[in-house]
């Protein structure tokens, strides 16, 4: 709509499925200090070794992944290093992870299925590239 940042927003906004919501908390959790293994989860199968790969990735290339309850689930993707938000773990700037539903049929929508405003289809999709700040 902007494209470019929102003036009155301090950070960027990604939709992704929320089909991919357990990868992303798997994900979080196996940076830094976090989980090893799952209980009953084999972590040797593909689907970990991929996410394995995934947060060795992020992790060389000096970013962390956050999951955040404050409100509907979302995560948090920052840089490493940055300065952290007062009274967070994260740090800014920050990419907030927002989970998208109807992907398939019916209103998009973001946040949750029962929360948020719906969309149109129309107004998504067909997906198009769109300039971002000259880019």
């Amino acid at each position: 709509r902007h494209h470019g940042f929102v003036p009155w927003d301090g950070d960027a906004d990604l939709c992704v499925d929320i089909n991919d919501e357990l990868r992303l908390l798997f994900l979080a959790l196996l940076q830094g200090d976090g989980v090893q293994s799952f209980e009953g989860a084999n972590m040797g199968s593909p689907y970990f070794s991929t996410l394995r790969r995934a947060q060795q990735v992020l992790n060389a290339a000096g970013f962390e992944l956050w999951a955040n309850a404050e409100r509907p689930l979302t995560f948090k993707l920052a840089m490493r290093d940055s300065p952290r938000v007062p009274g967070k773990m994260y740090g800014y700037p920050y990419m907030d992870i927002w989970f998208c539903h109807h992907w398939a049929e019916g209103d998009f929508s973001l946040q949750s299925a029962n929360f948020g405003v719906g969309l149109p289809r129309q107004v998504v999709f067909p997906r198009r590239k769109l300039f971002f700040e000259g880019l």
